[in-house]
């Protein structure tokens, strides 16, 4: 997702803030969050004349409602999921920092404000990870691709001077969350481009002393000229 985890909540009346973009009070369950969410975005689609970025907003926000709602009903089965995710996650972080890697996680806000930090720890996201030398590369990336579903909030992804290929960046677009690539100093061609143009969610992206050269770089402006792009 913005993989953005923190939400402030808007006074007076104490609402998260995906709550008050879907326009919902309380009380909030499921099935009003997706009739909320259904009625806003045949409206916001850009298939409909919507601006992209409004309508990735309202997808996040659905998101965040969603696991909102899904926790008010039953906090002993959402906290049994998350269990299971952190442990999966933990593993993860464990392999990445033994292998050289940075690690970056956040709590999330309104569980730390409404339940305390016994819930937020085990809501704990991914949001930044660095793996910038030779010792990183496709392997990686595939790793990423396979744990994807644990890795939405991933927003900043470092592989700069690694050995990450083209075929690596092909497995990274699971990630569909990111908003920060670096990919300087590393393998990549211009048969990234296609792949690159993916990154729906991207603001910024590191291409210096890769293969791309100038006509990779012209698609790949073109296909994301909302993006800056660093080369």
């Amino acid at each position: 997702m913005s993989s953005q985890l923190h939400h402030r909540f808007a006074a007076p009346d104490d609402r998260p803030d995906f709550m008050v973009l879907l326009g919902l009070t309380p009380p909030y369950d499921v099935e009003t969050v997706k009739q909320a969410y259904l009625q806003k975005a045949r409206a916001a689609h850009p298939d409909r004349g919507g601006n992209p970025a409004d309508f990735k907003r309202l997808q996040e926000a659905f998101e965040r409602a969603t696991e909102f709602a899904e926790f008010k009903a039953s906090r002993l089965r959402w906290l049994g999921a998350q269990v299971e995710r952190y442990a999966r996650q933990e593993q993860l972080i464990a392999e990445l920092r033994a292998s050289g890697a940075e690690v970056e996680t956040e709590k999330i806000d309104w569980l730390r404000h409404s339940f305390g930090d016994d819930f937020a720890q085990v809501a704990e996201r991914v949001v930044a990870i660095k793996l910038s030398g030779a010792q990183f590369g496709d392997l990686h990336a595939s790793r990423f691709a396979s744990d994807a579903e644990d890795l939405l909030a991933l927003a900043n992804l470092d592989f700069s001077h690694s050995q990450l290929t083209d075929r690596g960046v092909s497995q990274l677009t699971r990630l569909s969350g990111l908003r920060k690539l670096d990919l300087s100093r590393t393998g990549i061609t211009n048969a990234s481009v296609p792949w690159l143009a993916r990154f729906a969610s991207l603001r910024w992206i590191g291409i210096q002393g890769t293969q791309i050269n100038w006509w990779g770089r012209w698609r790949l402006h073109r296909a994301l000229p909302e993006v800056v792009i660093e080369h």
